[in-house]
């Protein structure tokens, strides 16, 4: 966990070059407690200018999601840690996209939709 602490210390100090892809950023994470910790840090920072450019608000909010789900699947009960960080990040990174420009909103609720169905 100490780690995943200076991994939120890290995202807070600098959101800008951590949010700027965050793809590449998860895959270098790798484990999801550090994938968790990651989102909700940049879910924190996402109200400030410049944070997740809009396709990266996408992608996180996407990570967090599946992350969620993965981590329900994993175990009956999921990891109390990863699903604290993704839902952080989910509530966070929802507020962020409905905040931003009317073209992100708009699409939210069919995005959502499809994102959300077990298939995905």
């Amino acid at each position: 966990m100490a780690y995943a602490e200076l991994l939120n210390r890290l995202v807070a100090a600098a959101p800008a070059a951590w949010t700027a892809n965050v793809p590449a950023d998860l895959t270098q994470l790798g484990p999801p407690v550090l994938r968790g910790c990651y989102l909700a840090a940049a879910a924190a920072a996402a109200h400030r200018p410049n944070i997740l450019p809009q396709v990266n608000l996408s992608h996180a909010l996407d990570a967090a999601l599946r992350l969620r789900r993965s981590a329900h699947a994993a175990r009956p009960d999921g990891d109390r840690i990863v699903l604290l960080c993704a839902d952080e990040a989910v509530f966070g990174l929802l507020t962020e996209a409905w905040q931003r420009p009317p073209c992100l909103a708009e699409g939210l609720l069919p995005w959502l939709t499809s994102t959300s169905s077990p298939s995905n």
